[in-house]
């Protein structure tokens, strides 16, 4: 999940590869969350409620 700080960098990008840009770039803000399973997309609100229901 990203912060809205940065929503606008966010949409100006084309793929999960362009995504996994931005982390290194705000390392200070990263969270690393240990799941118990493989994380999948987490582009619609079902599946972040069903993250928050493993977590």
């Amino acid at each position: 999940m990203f912060s809205s700080v940065v929503f606008l960098e966010l949409i100006k990008l084309e793929g999960a590869k362009d995504t996994k840009a931005l982390i290194p770039k705000y390392t200070v803000a990263v969270l690393i969350i240990p799941i118990p399973q493989p994380a999948t997309d987490l582009d619609m609100v079902d599946d972040y409620e069903q993250l928050l229901y493993i977590l």
